[in-house]
């Protein structure tokens, strides 16, 4: 997810800098700063960690109502003058991004678009053949 995240990011040309709203774990861990140096992108955090953090903590006990949507939209849009694109690097994010008015990629929409195209592509019966 990390790498096709980064790729069609990089592919793209249209960030230098990205945002990253992801768990401080993920933030910790690197996998997505490190993969977009590699490409010349920096990462940048969001200055409301916390309130992130919070958000998906609201999430996972099933909080997923308007003002939480509302409350990651303002996050996202603290974060416009930082970052050329957001990236949400969360699933627990992913379930309440409809509330961003900012440009953004969601890792686990880049995901679920490859199992489609692998899917759909032939490759996958051809290799459930072997």
């Amino acid at each position: 997810m990390v790498t096709l995240t980064v790729d069609q990011i990089a592919l793209s040309r249209r960030a230098a800098r990205v945002c990253l709203l992801a768990s401080t774990a993920v933030h910790a861990t690197e996998l997505y700063s490190r993969a977009f140096s590699a490409q010349g992108i920096d990462t940048v955090l969001p200055a409301g960690q916390d309130e992130v953090m919070v958000l998906i903590k609201a999430v996972k006990r099933g909080d997923t109502g308007t003002e939480t949507h509302a409350a990651l939209g303002k996050v996202a849009l603290e974060t416009t003058n930082n970052a050329d694109v957001l990236v949400i690097a969360c699933s627990e994010l992913s379930v309440i991004s409809a509330g961003i008015t900012v440009p953004f990629v969601d890792s686990l929409d880049v995901l679920a678009q490859a199992v489609v195209t692998f899917a759909t592509s032939g490759l996958a019966k051809q290799d459930l053949r072997r």
